[in-house]
């Protein structure tokens, strides 16, 4: 029996079974390293990125709305990467979203658990020879000469506690680019807790919509190798307690290069930006972090082109760094392309309009660095026309919650007399006109949130997790199940936490009664249209935790795993007499010798009282 094997056999740990001290998690299905053929995942299994895994030329990754896949931390080059000619069509959906996440459990999850996922096309870079192998250690080749090239389509995704390590200064990001093609869709992703940048783009013509890098640790939008794409809504947002602080590198939201020595190499890079809110650590002027490196909101550099347009950069150091090159005059950097009357109107191939920046540390917002003058760096923000704005602290951008307090709950949009919302937005620059396969929306608001929608209606409304440490993965059958609630709040909304519900929830006390509030401690009987793997996002539940019972049957739910529920060590029991067993279902009752989190079991008891849960 292969070491594999023995993994999978180990005793189960919690929601799935993730094996203690391992990261293979029991009865998940490990995806092979190469697929050469049409492979389709489904909701009602889980998967396993085990090592490298790489959908070939010709291949066809098909991944169903609502699929889990785990990635693995055992110090392999654990990732998903699409090569040139393969495809991925990963369509999720607002209420199932495809999950990519660490195999660790509650509490122990962290950037860096695995790698990440890598689409590798066929249109322009600018390395010479117009091909080259991606970072990260997989061998990738892209690039080519088809600027409409097709990776696929990735929807409604989430990728968690990627960036893996795997040399110095060699990590995968969390959703990396490779002369990715514009034919590609790409829309509503989430990158969290990544340990190197949450999106990298090498070259290609690849638009996106929909962004969201959370609490990553280098830059949250890195493009360079010629880059051409566009962009519109993305939200980044950092955790004040993780940056990235390498010898060679600072934290930063916008990273942008023609490429790593500034050269002029063609196609150059430009890609368009336009509503983002970029929101960094820092909550007003004075905030002081220690330990870590948080830089800028963006940092141009080495020859990169760029248009920003709509956009609120708030809580940096600074808000942008325009980083020229040393030699003056030499018409090779960003000095050179704004120096001077040349800053004013902005050059038709780098230009920061109609953008709010706020709560930021550095008394200069706009930096000039290396051969670019602070006076052009200025001259060029602050042009007439340009229509940006300073706006002091973050309490005068005045959106509604972006402080480090509200880091898992944010709420970025806008208040009605927000600057983000009174200060017109425009679509008219040419840089904005349609082409590539993509046509920006023209909306009348800056950053990425509508302010007339509630938070609920917004974009990244129910598919994004912005507390994945604590989630917990239960699996259910179609059909009938017992469920309970596996995080606090101790009530929620059955149909918020069972958007497959097929039924009411019916709990058991003198008889069965339907409820459309789950509470903490108490069984259901309910019933679901699909086979699925249900997310339960909140706090995790610590034990112990006590649970009342009546005389006779009681259907509970522990919201915490607890093994040998049977045994003195394991419950204690006051007014009644501990029980012997516990019966959960699974197309039929079975004797559960351990109790999982979110599930829900039939116990008997010898009166009223209560039953209390131990580690």
């Amino acid at each position: 029996m292969n070491l594999r094997t023995l993994a999978l056999g180990a005793a189960a740990f919690v929601g799935l079974g993730i094996a203690a001290n391992a990261q293979i998690v029991p009865g998940a299905v490990a995806l092979p390293d190469s697929i050469t053929g049409n492979r389709t995942l489904s909701a009602d299994t889980v998967y396993q990125l085990v090592n490298t895994v790489k959908v070939g030329p010709g291949a066809v990754l098909t991944i169903q709305p609502g699929t889990l896949i785990y990635g693995n931390s055992n110090g392999v080059r654990s990732c998903l990467q699409i090569e040139r000619d393969g495809k991925i069509y990963a369509q999720g959906t607002p209420t199932a979203p495809i999950v990519f996440t660490s195999a660790k459990p509650q509490g122990q999850r962290a950037a860096g658990d695995w790698g990440g996922v890598i689409l590798l096309g066929k249109a322009t870079i600018n390395p010479a020879g117009g091909t080259a192998t991606i970072e990260g250690g997989t061998n990738g080749i892209y690039g080519g000469t088809d600027d409409a090239d097709s990776s696929g389509v990735m929807s409604y995704v989430r990728i968690e506690f990627g960036g893996l390590a795997f040399s110095v200064d060699n990590e995968i990001n969390g959703l990396t680019f490779g002369g990715v093609g514009n034919r590609t869709k790409i829309d509503h992703i989430q990158c969290s807790y990544i340990n190197d940048d949450s999106f990298e783009w090498f070259g290609g013509t690849v638009n996106c919509r929909n962004l969201i890098a959370y609490a990553g640790t280098d830059d949250d939008i890195d493009t360079d190798f010629g880059f051409r794409g566009r962009l519109q809504f993305i939200f980044a947002m950092r955790d004040a307690t993780q940056s990235d602080l390498s010898a060679s590198s600072t934290s930063e939201g916008f990273e942008a290069d023609n490429d790593a020595t500034g050269s002029l190499n063609t196609p150059n890079s430009r890609p368009i930006v336009s509503n983002a809110t970029m929101v960094g650590a820092y909550d007003d002027t004075t905030t002081v972090i220690t330990g870590q490196d948080f830089s800028r909101g963006g940092r141009l550099r080495r020859n990169t082109h760029y248009g920003i347009f709509n956009t609120v950069i708030a809580g940096w150091q600074a808000a942008l760094g325009v980083e020229g090159n040393s030699t003056a005059n030499d018409g090779n950097g960003l000095d050179d392309l704004i120096k001077g009357a040349a800053a004013c109107p902005q050059p038709a191939d780098f230009r920061v309009q109609n953008t709010v920046v706020t709560g930021l540390r550095a008394i200069s917002e706009i930096r000039g660095i290396g051969g670019t003058a602070q006076a052009d760096a200025d001259n060029w923000f602050n042009c007439a026309g340009a229509g940006n704005v300073r706006a002091g602290n973050h309490s005068d951008a005045q959106l509604t919650a972006i402080r480090q307090a509200d880091l898992h709950a944010p709420n970025p949009v806008p208040l009605a007399t927000s600057p983000a919302v009174t200060n017109a937005t425009s679509f008219a620059d040419p840089l904005l006109a349609p082409a590539n396969n993509f046509t920006f929306t023209n909306v009348s608001y800056r950053g990425a949130f509508d302010p007339t929608l509630s938070r609920n209606s917004q974009w990244d409304a129910v598919w994004s997790n912005y507390k994945p440490q604590t989630s917990t993965y239960v699996k259910h059958r179609s059909g009938w199940n017992l469920v309970g609630l596996a995080n606090t709040p101790a009530n929620a909304s059955k149909d918020s936490v069972y958007r497959n519900a097929a039924s009411s929830a019916f709990r058991f006390g003198a008889g069965y009664v339907a409820s459309s509030t789950l509470t903490a401690g108490a069984g259901y009987f309910l019933k679901l249209s699909d086979n699925s793997i249900v997310e339960q996002k909140g706090t995790t539940v610590n034990l112990p935790v006590t649970v009342t019972v009546q005389a006779g049957w009681n259907l509970i739910s522990t919201g915490a795993s607890v093994p040998a529920p049977t045994d003195a060590t394991h419950v204690t029991a006051t007014g009644t007499t501990r029980p012997t067993s516990y019966f959960g279902f699974n197309n039929g009752y079975a004797n559960a010798t351990t109790l999982e989190p979110g599930k829900a079991y039939w116990v008997k008891c010898t009166a009223a009282g209560t039953l209390t849960f131990n580690p």
